[in-house]
């Protein structure tokens, strides 16, 4: 024992020689393999962005400690969930969406668990819930905050004066930020906890993953606004003759696209579009540059355009 020990200690200090001598050199160690949102932008909704692609064994998709998602898991996941023909082939045709599914659940559990909430005995869907619960207890929505949405989205109030409104207004408000602070929370999940993704698996289902016209256009090296939402949606509605005279503004220099989110659900999910409208403002490299909830004026879209370079 003492003798493996003596060895251990050795090795360590070996290596961290090493280290110092390439960093006494300027010679820099093995680069780090590529994360999920490097090699296939837009792929992950969040949680697993900053994962890493690995050499895994073909069944393992997905491991983070002594956590493990298997093909197995993802095909058993997928044919739990219910829903049109058209959602089942979504997903059908996106099993990283599944597996991260998987992977967030799996990985708030386990901070959950780290938290010691008082929640001994619970159902992990509860004990999940209280976890994120206890991170957005103390959000409150200031009287400015109301007011000022209230003005710059007046057409979705149908004539209402704001004291009318201002109660249920706080209150969706106060909604939108909680769900803000849980999606970043969830967002940087591997980026707190080292995850690696099976690189082989991953390089035969993001093609199929990234097949839309939302991704599409983030590659065309042009900027790209996005409006998801839906028809009958009173703002949505108010968005569509917007969006056509961007088009005709615009032309082939920039993307303007609206997604349905009742026909592409997993898409909407994907980009987390948890109320409509919501407008997505991509530079030319792909990379999300802003987002907004609600109705937007034409002339606040043309203002983030110029800001992209769109004169």
């Amino acid at each position: 024992m003492y003798r493996q020990f003596t060895s251990a200690l050795l090795l360590g200090f070996l290596f961290a020689l090493t280290l110092a001598v390439a960093a006494d050199t300027g010679t820099e160690g093995p680069a780090a393999p590529p994360t999920v949102e490097q090699a296939y932008l837009g792929l992950s909704k969040g949680p697993l962005k900053a994962a890493r692609l690995a050499d895994l064994p073909e069944d393992l998709v997905m491991r983070s400690g002594d956590l493990q998602i298997n093909l197995a898991q993802i095909a058993a996941e997928t044919n739990t969930i219910e829903g049109q023909p058209t959602i089942r082939e979504q997903l059908n045709s996106n099993p990283f969406f599944i597996l991260e599914l998987l992977a967030t659940r799996a990985l708030l559990l386990k901070e959950a668990q780290a938290a010691a909430l008082d929640t001994a005995g619970q159902p992990d869907a509860t004990v999940i819930d209280a976890y994120l619960e206890s991170l957005v207890a103390e959000v409150e929505v200031a009287e400015q905050e109301a007011r000022a949405f209230f003005n710059a989205n007046a057409d979705m109030f149908g004539g209402a004066t704001y004291e009318q409104v201002v109660t249920d207004l706080q209150a969706y408000l106060r909604n939108e930020k909680q769900q803000a602070i849980v999606q970043a929370h969830i967002n940087s999940l591997s980026e707190r906890t080292p995850v690696e993704v099976n690189a082989a698996w991953l390089q035969q289902v993001a093609p199929g993953a990234l097949d839309t016209a939302v991704d599409r256009a983030r590659r065309s090296g042009k900027p790209t606004l996005v409006d998801f939402g839906a028809i009958g949606c009173t703002a949505c509605d108010l968005m569509a003759p917007i969006l056509e005279q961007l088009r005709t503004q615009y032309g082939a220099r920039c993307n303007v696209l609206f997604v349905s989110v009742s026909k592409e659900a997993v898409l909407g999910a994907r980009y987390g579009i948890n109320s409509i409208p919501v407008q997505i403002f991509f530079d030319k490299d792909g990379k999300e540059f802003f987002r907004h909830i609600g109705f937007l004026p034409k002339e606040q879209i043309v203002a983030k355009l110029a800001e992209l370079g769109m004169e």
